[in-house]
Order: structure tokens, then sequence, then C-alpha cells
């Protein structure tokens, strides 16, 4: 599970992110950040829709390995070893379909990819 201060739960927070923030699209999920400014950790939401699959079971499981894929590198990250992510940012993951058919270690490369993408941008 992720640690409470990088978890986005306010939907205002997520209706921030996806009016005023920038997409990055992958091939399993697009991923919306924005920079705050703020003096906070960043901070991850999720988003897997109906559309990815009716069943509940495949939701919560697409985000629990995302969850975990996520406190792995924050944690790596202090003991600096992973990405380096700037305070005050905000990140939302919008699941594809095909994210279903993807294993963990494809979801961690390529979400892993698309964060240095951003941290060099940023």
């Amino acid at each position: 599970m992720l640690p409470k201060e990088n978890r986005l739960n306010k939907k205002a927070d997520f209706a921030l992110v996806s009016k005023k923030g920038q997409v990055a699209q992958s091939k399993n999920f697009g991923l919306a950040y924005l920079a705050t400014g703020q003096k906070v950790p960043p901070k991850f939401g999720f988003i897997v829709s109906n559309k990815i699959s009716k069943k509940a079971v495949d939701r919560n499981r697409i985000k629990r390995i995302l969850r975990e894929i996520l406190r792995e590198l924050l944690n790596d990250n202090q003991n600096g070893l992973a990405l380096s992510l700037s305070n005050g940012l905000l990140f939302v993951l919008l699941a594809r379909k095909s994210i279903l058919d993807a294993s963990p270690a494809d979801l961690k490369n390529e979400l892993v990819g698309k964060l240095r993408q951003i941290s060099a941008i940023k």
C-alpha cells in the first residue's frame, strides 16, 4: 500500500489534475500530471473504469499492482536508487484496456520510463 503522504484521494485533486495537467500516453495507461509548486511529496491516484473490466476483482487487482510498483519505486527513491520526483507533483494513472494482459514487470518498466520522462521535463 502506498504511504498516506503519497496518496491522491480528494475528488478536487483528481479534477485539478485532469483539468489543468498534462497527459503522457503509453501502451497500457495514460499518466496525467500536474506540478503544484507546493512542498508536499509526489501524490498518486488511479482511475480504472468499468470500461476496462466489468469485474471489480480485475479493476482492484490492477490498482493493487500499480500501487505496489509505486511503493517499491518510492522506497528506492528514499534510498537514492530510483527516480528523482520533485515535490508538489500530482499524478493520476488512467488505465487502458490492454493493461489486463500486461505483466507486472512490463507495467513497472513502462511506468518507470514515463516517470523518468516527466521528471526530465520538470
